[in-house]
């Protein structure tokens, strides 16, 4: 690397800080950007010494496995890993001399990209693949014509810089034509993380359920003993427990803000099943029996079934807490959960429910297999507990509605008859969220079914359950999350507020519970469509997050301010609530800040003492010069204190008792190329300070003696020198 080693280092310094940007997201890469910047400069200025640097490298190791374990206490073993790799990195590059460095450098950045690829969830990671992909090929293309140079194959450089520009062009060219317009394929199971997240969801009290009992199935616990055993479940006591859903949600669009809920990554689009509802009074939906059975797990781990070779991987990450916190939100039929906890629990329709809330940025995977029958999703786990409760009607039910669902189904199987009416729902009625913000009041279900024809995915799918229930066929409502908007760039599917939905499940003779969806313009999950490009899938994406802009208006300053003002009491709250819970969790969160804070303060103090190290030299002449031209006639001894202030900046200092004659003899030993010039300067102030009767010597020949002295250079004492300094009481 001797002609083209600047243009190598420059492209390093690209494809490292790409990658760390993409693996680390942006703000918690500046420390590292900084740490790369300075050791590839290092590493350039000192390219043609031979010097050992082992010292440097080892300290920053030795400084990168120092925060590894802090930050593996505080964050998941997979970040803190990167973070160890990005150091690594950055101590490799200290001693960049030879082009196997160079590829192992390469290599580990590799790393730092495909961890990214797999974890990234923003749009951004396309930017960060296209620097580390040009400036990976710009690094490798420069490292080839350096070859060639050395070796005297080519002449000029120009041969170099032309072919890498138009390699650049094709080969981003043939990429981007790839990547945009050619089929993908379906994508493999790989790069899934099991699970993670801030702390582990613990609880001693369902622990402890989940193991009192000596080989029998643990304690079915209730809720509430009183009201949930009930047939008829009492409305109130339901809501202040969470337990209800209301038919016309009270939700004002000026204040509606359609976050992001969840990422799921995985092969196929999904449905999040969620809290499933069996009675309803005409306004609600509730849950007459909401029994939990506690689950152990082990080593984060739960088999429900034997895994299927055919089962796919999903994993899905927590952004923002959804209304119902606890719940374990999952797609259907999973046969293994891997959950960040060491308990859960589950009610008798299948909901999995964690310890405590879910925390941003949790994550848990979950192996899934399809089942299905006539093209809908059957659950494996499909015993009917009380026929009943899910035959219930409410009090004085329209008439009209089950002279309606008696005319559709009127002959065939109950699937049959299930299936007509799904149909009968999706071909006469069109979805609308106008009823979710301006609600139609008593009997909205009567008025969609036979007025408006136009309404919210509850108003298709209780007509449903309700349509069912009135020809003897068991039905039951499902509220969760419909994950289907796929973001092509980063390859998750995000799932925003606006997206929660509900869907029926019916009870089928000899088949089971069987999954229905009577919302027009929402299709049950499919496998999905392996021949779509990258394009098409951009177009169906941005058109998605279109449509979902006219219900996030502007809210005024007024309401923003009232609306975070709750987010700000609502988080005070949790952070008490947190320490209540645990002191060691505010003790890591303070440890969390502190431990941030000090690195970027830390690495701040070192950069400017590195700059003064390095450059005070310059700053030290300017001011000698300047006060030594500012100097009267007689101010000889201004004159010496101004040049003793340099001297001993480069670690020369005047010693106690010591004479202008004999520091002027030590300082020529230092100096020699100045050594005339410092004997004439030091016997004249030797002479002025002990020989007042002699002569007055020529003040403006001392001035001109003493500004040629001004133009001493010396490298200035190695940082551990000025440390020493420093400890001994010795000037900075």
């Amino acid at each position: 690397m001797k002609q083209l080693h600047k243009n190598i280092f420059v492209s390093l310094f690209f494809v490292q800080s790409s990658a760390v940007i993409a693996s680390l997201g942006f703000v918690h890469a500046l420390i590292y950007i900084v740490a790369i910047i300075w050791s590839l400069y290092y590493a350039y200025t000192h390219l043609e010494q031979q010097e050992n640097s082992e010292t440097l490298k080892n300290t920053i190791l030795g400084l990168g496995l120092i925060l590894f374990f802090p930050q593996l206490l505080m964050e998941s073993m997979f970040s803190s890993l990167i973070s160890l790799l990005a150091w690594l990195l950055v101590a490799m590059n200290i001693s960049l001399k030879t082009r196997r460095d160079l590829y192992f450098s390469i290599l580990g950045t590799f790393v730092l990209i495909l961890y990214a690829t797999a974890t990234q969830k923003q749009s951004s990671i396309l930017l960060y693949l296209s620097v580390y992909t040009l400036s990976s090929m710009l690094l490798l293309v420069h490292n080839y014509f350096n070859t060639l140079l050395e070796r005297s194959q080519i002449k000029h450089l120009s041969e170099a810089k032309t072919a890498t520009l138009y390699l650049s062009v094709i080969i981003t060219v043939i990429a981007s034509f790839i990547y945009l317009l050619v089929p993908r394929p379906e994508p493999m199971q790989i790069g899934f993380l099991p699970a993670g997240g801030e702390k582990y969801y613990m609880d001693k009290s369902w622990k402890k359920e989940a193991t009192n009992k000596k080989g029998e199935a643990p304690e079915q616990n209730r809720y509430d003993n009183e009201s949930l055993q009930k047939k008829m479940p009492n409305p109130a006591t339901n809501a202040q427990m969470g337990n209800t859903y209301p038919l016309e949600p009270t939700i004002s669009q000026k204040s509606f803000q359609n976050r992001l809920v969840f990422y799921m990554q995985g092969s196929q689009p999904q449905y999040l099943r969620g809290m499933v509802y069996d009675y309803f009074d005409g306004k609600q939906w509730m849950q007459t029996d909401r029994v939990l059975e506690k689950l152990l797990l082990k080593d984060q781990e739960i088999s429900f079934t034997k895994t299927s070779k055919k089962s796919k991987k999903y994993t899905i990450t927590v952004e923002t807490t959804p209304n119902r916190a606890k719940l374990i939100y999952t797609p259907t039929n999973i046969s293994r959960l891997y959950f960040p906890g060491s308990v859960i629990a589950r009610d008798k329709m299948g909901t999995l429910y964690a310890p405590h809330a879910l925390k941003q940025k949790s994550f848990y995977s979950v192996d899934v297999e399809s089942l299905w029958i006539a093209n809908h999703p059957k659950l494996r786990f499909s015993t009917l507990h009380n026929k009943t409760a899910y035959l219930q009607l409410p009090k004085n039910f329209s008439k009209k509605i089950q002279a309606l669902a008696h005319k559709i189904a009127n002959k065939g199987t109950d699937l049959e008859k299930s299936m007509a009416i799904e149909k009968y729902l999706r071909n006469n009625f069109n979805y609308s969220l106008e009823t979710v913000f301006a609600p139609k009041g008593e009997d909205a279900l009567e008025n969609f079914l036979f007025h408006s024809h136009y309404g919210h995915c509850e108003y298709f799918a209780s007509s449903m359950v309700l349509m069912l229930r009135s020809v003897n066929i068991p039905a039951r409502l499902v509220h969760g999350y419909n994950a289907t908007t796929y973001n092509p760039i980063t390859g998750f599917y995000e799932i925003y507020r606006l997206n929660a939905h509900a869907w029926v499940e019916a009870y089928i003779e000899n088949v089971g519970w069987v999954s229905f969806e009577p919302t027009s313009t929402y299709v049950l999950p499919q496998k999905k469509d392996a021949i779509n490009n990258t394009s098409q899938e951009l177009a169906a994406y941005i058109d998605t997050l279109k449509k979902m802009e006219q219900y996030q208006q502007y809210r005024g300053v007024f309401k923003d301010i009232y609306s975070y003002g709750l987010a700000v009491a609502e988080a005070i709250n949790n952070i008490i609530f947190m320490i209540g819970e645990s002191m060691l969790a505010g003790a890591k969160l303070i440890a969390y800040f502190l431990i941030h804070i000090g690195i970027y303060l830390l690495f701040l103090a070192l950069f400017v003492f590195y700059l003064w190290h390095r450059y005070s030299s310059f700053f030290y002449q300017w001011i000698t010069a300047r006060e030594i031209s500012s100097c009267q006639d007689e101010q000889y001894r201004m004159m010496h204190q101004s040049l003793q202030k340099l001297f001993a900046h480069y670690g020369s200092e005047l010693k106690t008792g010591e004479t202008p004659l004999e520091y002027a003899k030590r300082l020529s030993l230092e100096y020699p190329e100045f050594q005339s010039v410092i004997q004439a300067f030091y016997t004249a102030v030797d002479q002025k300070s002990y020989y007042k009767h002699m002569q007055d010597i020529d003040a403006e020949k001392m001035k001109s003696l003493a500004l040629k002295l001004c133009q001493i250079t010396k490298e200035p004492p190695s940082f551990i020198e000025r440390v020493k300094r420093i400890l001994q009481g010795s000037k900075f």
